[in-house]
């Protein structure tokens, strides 16, 4: 199976630092491995979610050799690329990579990565298939960082409601995303 197949039912791909560089240096070796990912980023065909952590390491060699354009060109890439999705990285994201550099002895770098994309994850499937997630008692810092936003289907006829026509309808499940009580009976998250 080639990876074109394999990325046949992908809807979001984590982009780690290495694919993004050998894209946009073109490089030799790897090239026609990262053309197919990002080909299919270039026809919508999937979302790429990118983090602070592959924007700082990519613009390592290019501030290291003074080139500003490059710079530029990963920043656009990778914060606000047409299909991209930027995910700043917070107190709940920093919580899940510490969790996963002790739990399996990662580098924190890629333990920041690895957490990036887990917790999107479990928001996105809390969307996508109407689950429950579940963020445990503690003080969460919840910014732009978790977007959440109810899909909808395209209408084959409009439809009118409200004295309005709709042309889109959202998909029927709920939302539901909580956290647990703290000692003070409070609401936390």
């Amino acid at each position: 199976m080639t990876l074109a197949d394999r990325l046949q039912s992908v809807r979001r791909l984590f982009l780690d630092t290495a694919p993004v560089i050998y894209y946009v240096e073109e490089n030799a070796r790897y090239l026609p491995l990262v053309e197919t990912v990002f080909d299919r980023l270039d026809t919508n065909a999937f979302t790429a979610v990118t983090s602070p952590v592959t924007l700082a390491e990519c613009l390592v060699a290019p501030y290291r050799s003074n080139e500003t354009e490059l710079r530029q060109v990963f920043a656009d890439d990778i914060v606000s690329g047409s299909k991209t999705e930027f995910v700043p990285i917070d107190r709940t994201i920093a919580d899940k990579a510490g969790e996963l550099r002790a739990r399996h002895n990662l580098t924190l770098t890629d333990a920041f990565q690895i957490a990036t994309a887990a917790i999107q994850r479990a928001v996105n499937d809390v969307r996508d298939y109407g689950l429950v997630c579940f963020f445990p008692e503690g003080t969460f810092l919840i910014s732009d960082t978790i977007s959440c936003e109810q899909q909808v289907r395209k209408l084959d006829r409009p439809k009118n409601t409200d004295g309005r026509t709709q042309h889109y309808w959202d998909l029927s499940h709920r939302i539901v995303i909580f956290g647990s009580t703290g000692r003070n009976g409070s609401r936390q998250c």
